[in-house]
């Protein structure tokens, strides 16, 4: 079973057709996918190459992938608008990319960093 079809089984995708009901299933992919790390994704801004299905709305996104045990700091730094490079070693992308390696199309999130924000390119959690 593919992943968006047992998050829909599960109650976690809104088989709405409006928009905003498939941005929210976009977000939840994400999220679960972040979850999955034991970490929380902080979106800071959309990356472009969107992808629109029945069910899903989603594109690229910048952000932070920080780990459970440092949400708390994470947010209250956030709070104080302090980001500098404390946080930076957390900054990445969630990709989404198809697998056609599941039964059917599911929508897979990779978690990137890239030379440009770090010294080396890292891929987090694979």
């Amino acid at each position: 079973m593919s992943k968006v079809n047992e998050m829909v089984n599960n109650g976690m995708i809104d088989f709405e057709l409006d928009f905003e009901a498939k941005e929210r299933n976009g977000d939840a992919l994400v999220e679960a996918a972040a979850a999955v790390l034991g970490s929380r994704f902080f979106i800071d801004c959309g990356e472009g190459r969107d992808i629109e299905t029945d069910t899903i709305y989603l594109m690229d996104l910048s952000g932070w992938l920080v780990p459970a045990d440092k949400i708390g700091e994470f947010l209250k730094t956030a709070r104080n608008d302090r980001w500098g490079d404390v946080w930076r070693e957390f900054f990445c992308f969630a990709e989404w990319r198809m697998d056609s390696n599941s039964e059917g199309d599911d929508i897979k999130i990779d978690f990137k960093k890239y030379p440009i924000y770090i010294d080396e390119p890292v891929s987090v959690g694979q």
